[in-house]
């Protein structure tokens, strides 16, 4: 059979796309991974406070997974904008980041990450396997897990390297940058068709 070389091009143009946005949002969230514990303690919390903050975060982006896997299930024409929105939110709470003084602040700002979290995986992974063929399943869910893990790694030990020659603000800075940019992606980058009309 013959492949249609403009719509293969415009296919791997946005998986090329989608899979930068998932590595700039892996970047972020591996940025702070190792960082958590000297956080927490310089805004007066501890080790406890710590394993609250990563089950807030877990936990929360868990329940938050299902209820937007329902809602996105349902509303199918809304799903790049839930991915475009989830973007913007990360950002967001990435600037609240500035604004914390103490461990309820950060609990709260958790919970708005955990929200984004829940709001663009469902979605993003439904435009995802659109950009590819059935045949081709297995490259291009493995070409995810590998932006994904190469995105946690380089933010684990930029981060950490960030932090420690500036300070949080300044990482924190580049955490919303990579946002707006991850966000940038979502709108020139993600696939037009709404999945229910494929």
């Amino acid at each position: 059979m013959k492949i249609n070389p403009a719509f293969s091009l415009k296919k791997y143009r946005h998986m090329i796309l989608m899979l930068l946005m998932l590595m700039l949002a892996s970047l972020d969230g591996g940025a702070v991974a190792p960082l958590w514990g000297d956080y927490i303690k310089s805004i007066g919390g501890g080790l406890q406070a710590a394993g609250v903050a990563v089950a807030i975060l877990n936990i929360g982006a868990a329940i938050f997974t299902v209820l937007f896997s329902a809602i996105e299930a349902k509303y199918t024409k809304y799903t790049r904008l839930f991915v475009i929105s989830a973007f913007l939110l990360f950002a967001l709470f990435y600037l609240g980041y500035f604004f914390i003084d103490s461990t309820t602040k950060l609990y709260i700002c958790l919970m708005g990450i955990a929200l984004a979290n829940g709001m663009v995986w469902p979605a993003f992974d439904a435009l995802y396997q659109t950009t590819f063929d059935e045949s081709k399943a297995s490259l291009a869910w493995g070409a995810q897990v590998t932006f994904e893990n190469i995105g946690c790694g380089a933010g684990a030990y930029l981060g950490a390297h960030i932090a420690n020659g500036f300070n949080f603000h300044f990482l924190f800075a580049i955490m919303f940058i990579a946002a707006l940019i991850a966000a940038f992606f979502s709108l020139i980058g993600l696939p037009k068709q709404p999945i229910g009309d494929i």
